[in-house]
């Protein structure tokens, strides 16, 4: 089970994991049993837990009445909901490494660096490898050079920095994800404007697709998916503003059998 595989590396970053599902304490006891799990897994009898996160599958009857719609809740020291997960699929989830960047925000080792004159980037994954409907995170570190600054999404009428993945039916897309943007006033224009100027991380999610040629691809020694895209920016620094810049980025994935 993908979660017992991540277990040692959520404790070493100071994290907990527990399930918790509507089946009987025997059932779960039975079910950690035979597939070696050792974190805790938390009997929701009734579902009255599962009703007031309001995660409750209402469509589900029969044997699945009570089931919740599938997801990962993240929590932090004081119980706080920091961030939440759902997919469509229930054979598909988030990783437990991507769940864990959301909370320890710290660049993964290994990663593929990149220098231009504006800008040093580093691209990572929260997973080197992972099963078939599991969700991870590619990860893009990036530090602007001494007084530059490049564009937030949030500032449209210039260019700001963005990010496209080229489509692949190996993989499904969700929205990208950006830190909160600086106010810096541009003193040549008199503008004040939303930027970066500081080392960030955009965080890209992808869903490893639940498919025929997917599930071939897993069952074959060293399968692998390679993900590419382009990042582009527009640095300034306190006087000028460069040219557009299209960097190209890719990251390869290890692929496994979809876990069960």
């Amino acid at each position: 089970m993908q979660l017992q595989e991540s277990l040692a590396e959520l404790e070493t970053r100071g994290l907990g994991l527990a399930a918790i599902s509507y089946d009987a304490p025997e059932t779960l006891a039975a079910f950690a049993a035979k597939r070696g799990i050792t974190f805790p897994l938390l009997s929701d009898r009734g579902s009255a837990t599962i009703r007031r996160y309001g995660i409750l599958n209402a469509g589900a009857s029969g044997r699945a009445a009570g089931i919740p719609h599938p997801g990962t809740f993240v929590l932090d020291a004081r119980g706080v909901v920091v961030s939440r997960s759902f997919e469509d699929r229930y054979q598909e989830r988030a990783s437990a490494a991507s769940l864990a960047q959301q909370v320890a925000n710290t660049q993964k080792p290994g990663g593929r660096r990149l220098e231009t004159p504006h800008l040093v980037l580093t691209t990572s994954s929260s997973d080197e490898s992972a099963a078939i409907g599991t969700r991870i995170s590619l990860l893009l570190d990036i530090a602007p050079k001494p007084k530059m600054h490049v564009y937030a999404p949030e500032q449209k009428e210039l260019i700001p920095i963005s990010l496209s993945l080229d489509a692949d039916p190996s993989f499904t897309l969700h929205q990208p994800r950006f830190p909160r943007a600086e106010t810096y006033f541009f003193e040549p224009l008199g503008e004040t404007q939303l930027v970066y100027s500081r080392p960030f991380r955009i965080v890209q999610d992808v869903t490893l697709a639940v498919t025929r040629a997917m599930r071939e691809r897993a069952g074959g020694a060293g399968a692998s998916i390679t993900i590419t895209g382009t990042l582009r920016y527009q640095a300034c620094d306190d006087k000028v503003c460069y040219m557009p810049q299209s960097l190209p980025v890719s990251w390869t994935i290890g692929v496994k059998p979809l876990a069960r």
